[in-house]
């Protein structure tokens, strides 16, 4: 049976414009099946002025998958982002006095979002995860109010300070699928 060559294996849709081969690699490595599409990507980004940029992409996002629930808003009612996590390290709202803010960076493969679930302290290493926003095409109403969204999450652990050279920071990947749909705040 022919697999449609712009699905991965569990069923997400990767829509790349350009990539490095070092996340290619990475991204074999944890069992994901990468396509890179250019024509697809482009399609993605909408020109501003154009009829696609004006329409409202998704800014409410509701994932779960591997033992965590991340729910992430672009802007909520007080016009700052916002991101929950329930998972191994506790239930986490951010941003937080504690753990710090939301940090948001745009790539290739679609918008990175990190938050600190534990900070460093003496025995115990610290831990952030990188949640992929995936690109989304199309716009929710209230006749489709949800799109069915597959993306991932990296966890990354640093080693506890005492531990013995040469310590290096742990990485898993958290295979999340859930919705993601437009909401006025």
């Amino acid at each position: 049976m022919d697999q449609d060559p712009s699905r991965g294996e569990r069923g997400a849709t990767i829509l790349i414009g350009s990539i490095s081969r070092r996340t290619i690699v990475r991204s074999l490595a944890a069992g994901l099946t990468v396509t890179v599409d250019p024509v697809a990507a482009r399609a993605q980004t909408a020109t501003p002025g154009t009829a696609s940029a004006a329409r409202p992409g998704p800014n409410l996002y509701d994932l779960a998958g591997d033992g965590v629930r991340i729910t992430y808003s672009t802007s909520g009612i007080d016009g700052r982002a916002h991101f929950g996590y329930q998972g191994p390290e506790g239930t986490l709202s951010y941003p937080s006095p504690d753990l710090g803010d939301i940090r948001t960076v745009e790539s290739d493969v679609g918008t990175l979002v990190s938050v600190t679930l534990r900070k460093i302290v003496v025995d115990v290493g610290a831990v952030h995860l990188t949640l992929v926003l995936p690109l989304v095409a199309g716009t929710t109403s209230a006749a489709a109010p949800d799109l069915r969204v597959t993306t991932l999450a990296i966890r990354a652990t640093d080693p506890n300070v005492a531990s013995p050279p040469p310590a290096q920071r742990s990485y898993e990947v958290l295979h999340l699928t859930g919705s993601a749909r437009s909401v006025d705040f």
